[in-house]
């Protein structure tokens, strides 16, 4: 049966490693555009260009054979094991001993290779002309040397990642890309041409080991030769069955660029333009959410109920198949326009540009599937067993030569051929792994994977109509121009990604939240949030009571007007909302957290429940008691405590509800955890807790700003501060230290292992006479997603505790 999986709480810290590593694909996959583009108009898809794709595959492809495919199979794991403070210091000895032996075998290499490589490029791009042999074989030897760096910065990758530093490594890519856009600028117009190239391919993988040196502090790295050590023999152990696998798999990337060659010297730079942008998402997307969740995966147990390695692994590829489903899809129907747009400049013909859409759409029927073989080929590597991924592998590489050849009987072979057998072995590899994980593992179906699957599914293929709908209606209309070029994509992707959101939004998939959540969090720095995710982990000091004074109860906090104007009698709109949701009946018992002045105690008597409440603040405890004395003629009795919110004074399943208005927003990370823990044991089984909490901390970080600025374009700029919390209530700033948003709170309230969590926004009618203008936007800032999970200001929650514990 497929149902929703807990968030887990390391779902927060893998969504924002994630986002780290994703933006560093994002910068790289741009720069790697940039990079194709400047290849395409200096070079465009002509022989030349052929022999340096073959010339930049040696270094590449053994980079992947040693330490490329060690990184995720076996470093991190290992790496993992040593990363604790007390265990860094061999940890260094074992990095430096890595360093030290890759460094020798590899030198060798090199000298190996600058000595053969006629031979090299013969048994690589066999196909060639005797002169484009020859240039291979010169671009070969600048290209050698750069196989060294390559390896050498994925160790450090390795180690930066297993210590949690994603930053760094995060971008070594788009330094490498940097470096070769930049020097095929400045050298690919003169007399080096395509030379320009493998000298930036050189110097960006130099640059790469130098980005990630400041990524070491704290840790000295000792080189020697002792290959005995206990955590290189785990390496290598670990290894040898993926590097079986990897042999094989870069034998048929030889053979391919050989079949290639044989189709046509310009086929493989056609294959190279598609591999770049069916990589795109892939990097961006798959790579950035498995090393994300690597590291975590290796430290947790395959067993217990909930199964943390199960949810942890569901968790990301529920991110996985929310992003690359739609990206498929429209790719899919976006190819001739992106490719257009992004290569056909310079030299690169029309004619060019029909040949690498038609190969991309082949290469994208496996996109979907390489996608989530990767955090499965990684779930594999966490467990620390590499070879059930090496023998896939294996059976992957028989399936794409079968598929390749098989058109060779009745025809000579095609470029779309290879393509096409990629896709095939992408699908087949991937599906194996799923079935595999399954038998070992099982339970990926109770997790919600394919629910969301499905939902992702149905609004990819909305996208999919509305961007091929309105591709066709406005492409006819766009002039061939640089801006018409940018049209041609821009208009048919942002409406089938409206869309998609508003699909995925109504679908109600939480990991949508989560996902926008990560995103955005980096710009949330502007506001000084001081609670986003991230800080939980310290502890400072409970606010002082102090600060809740008389004047505060009856000047600032939420419904005092109200309370002023008839004694509590009335509550206000938010208030008399939260008390509504909470159900209370006649003869339940109910324990109010935070009573502030009491009028909620008021209210809950008068129906004929008993109703207890406790506050930190003498204040607070005084003005309670003046209402419990007031109403001691009340159908139920009323009874008022000074009391910590983190050790209630009540004994276990005592309450019917639990009530926290306005309250969660004051307590710091630590404290809610455990003021839900205490809720939790105080409930009573099948009891209640209804949580009203204000400004939605979305509202605060990313719509205020945009709403500040508007009414400061009106005039009204005064009555909007900088700071969002001294918005209204000024003393805000210094007690709200924990604001919420609907996943925040929906994440607390799992962790509290509350169930049957509902969370929702809402925010007070708008008096305001304005223009119709204004009046739409804040209709659709209010009523539509996205734009409402911002836009709302108050937060609703419910949740219940299970009925039998």
């Amino acid at each position: 049966m497929d149902s929703e999986a807990p968030l887990l709480p390391e779902t927060h810290s893998i969504a924002r490693a994630a986002a780290i590593v994703a933006l560093g694909n994002v910068t790289s996959r741009l720069l790697g555009l940039v990079r194709e583009t400047v290849k395409s108009d200096l070079f465009g898809a002509t022989g030349a260009l052929s022999a340096f794709q073959v010339a930049a595959v040696v270094p590449t492809m053994l980079y992947d054979l040693l330490v490329g495919g060690m990184v995720s199979s076996a470093l991190v794991p290992v790496f993992s094991e040593y990363a604790s403070h007390e265990r860094r210091g061999e940890l260094g000895r074992l990095v430096g001993l890595l360093l030290a032996l890759i460094t020798l075998v590899l030198a060798a290499f090199v000298l190996v290779v600058e000595v053969c490589a006629p031979q090299a490029a013969w048994l690589l791009s066999g196909g060639f002309d005797p002169a484009l042999l020859e240039q291979t074989a010169q671009l070969l030897r600048i290209t050698a040397p750069a196989v060294l760096f390559l390896n050498i910065s994925g160790i450090l990758a390795g180690l930066l990642y297993a210590l949690k530093r994603f930053s760094l490594p995060a971008f070594t890519a788009a330094i490498f890309n940097a470096a070769i856009v930049g020097a095929a600028l400045l050298l690919g117009r003169g007399t080096l041409g395509v030379a320009s190239l493998a000298i930036g391919l050189l110097a960006g993988a130099i640059l790469q080991v130098v980005l990630q040196l400041p990524g070491l502090r704290g840790l000295r790295l000792h080189l020697s030769l002792d290959w005995r050590h206990p955590g290189v023999r785990r390496i290598f152990r670990l290894y040898v069955p993926v590097v079986l696998g990897l042999v094989v798999s870069q034998v048929v990337i030889g053979l391919s660029y050989n079949l290639a060659s044989r189709t046509g010297e310009q086929s493989i730079a056609w294959m190279n333009y598609a591999t770049t942008l069916f990589q795109f998402p892939l990097g961006l997307v798959s790579t950035a959410v498995s090393m994300a969740i690597l590291p975590t995966l290796s430290r947790q147990p395959v067993d217990g109920d909930p199964n943390p390695f199960l949810l942890t692994l569901a968790q990301g590829l529920k991110l996985v198949l929310l992003l690359i489903i739609p990206a498929t899809v429209g790719l899919f129907i976006l190819a001739h326009p992106i490719v257009v747009l992004v290569f056909e400049h310079g030299t690169f013909t029309p004619g060019d540009s029909e040949m690498t859409a038609l190969v991309l759409r082949y290469y994208l029927l496996g996109l979907t599937f390489a996608a989530i073989d990767l955090p499965l080929v990684y779930a594999f590597y966490a467990r620390k067993d590499t070879l059930t991924p090496a023998l896939v592998g294996l059976a992957g590489v028989g399936i794409y030569l079968l598929a390749a050849l098989a058109p060779t009987r009745s025809r000579p072979l095609r470029v779309t051929d290879l393509a096409l057998a990629n896709g095939i072995q992408l699908t087949s590899h991937a599906l194996i792994m799923l079935w595999l994980l399954e038998r070992r593992v099982g339970g990926l179906g109770r997790t919600g994977l394919w629910k969301v699957a499905g939902q992702a599914l149905a609004a990819s293929a909305l996208l999919g109509v509305t961007a091929y709908g309105v591709g066709q209606l406005v492409a006819p209309r766009l002039p061939a121009t640089l801006p018409g070029e940018v049209a041609a994509v821009a208009l048919p992707s942002g409406a089938g990604l409206l869309i998609y959101a508003v699909t995925i939004a109504a679908l109600g998939v939480p990991e949508a939240h989560l996902l926008v959540h990560s995103l955005l969090r980096p710009f949330s720095g502007i506001m000084g949030d001081r609670s986003m995710p991230g800080t939980q982990d310290r502890r400072p000091p409970s606010l002082p009571s102090t600060l809740y004074t008389p004047d505060y109860f009856l000047g600032a906090c939420e419904g005092y007007e109200e309370y002023l104007a008839t004694q509590g009698e009335h509550l206000s709109r938010r208030l008399a909302a939260a008390f509504r949701v909470a159900g209370v009946a006649q003869g339940m018992q109910v324990l109010d957290v935070g009573c502030g002045r009491g009028e909620i105690l008021r209210h809950c008597a008068r129906i004929g429940a008993d109703a207890y409440g406790i506050d930190y603040a003498a204040a607070a405890v005084h003005l309670s008691r003046a209402v419990a004395q007031a109403e001691r003629h009340a159908p139920g009795r009323i009874g008022v405590y000074q009391a910590d919110a983190k050790h209630l004074p009540f004994p276990d399943s005592a309450f019917d509800r639990v009530l926290l208005f306005d309250v969660v927003e004051h307590l710091y990370p630590w404290e809610l955890r455990q003021a839900l823990a205490e809720v939790h044991r105080v409930l009573k089984p099948g009891g209640r807790i209804i949580i009203h909490t204000a400004p939605n901390r979305w509202y605060d970080a990313y719509a205020y700003p945009l709403v500040r600025l508007v009414r400061t374009w009106m005039g009204e700029g005064e009555r909007y501060p900088a700071n969002p919390r001294a918005l209204n209530v000024a003393v805000n700033v210094e007690v709200h230290v924990n604001e919420q948003d609907p996943l925040s709170l929906r994440q607390a309230l799992r962790q509290a292992s509350f169930r049957r969590i509902q969370v929702w926004l809402d925010s007070p009618p708008q008096q305001r006479q304005e223009g119709p203008i204004l009046t739409a936007l804040r209709y659709v800032a209010f009523h539509w997603p996205p734009f409402r999970w911002f836009f709302e200001r108050e937060v609703f929650a419910v949740a219940q505790k299970r009925d039998k514990e």
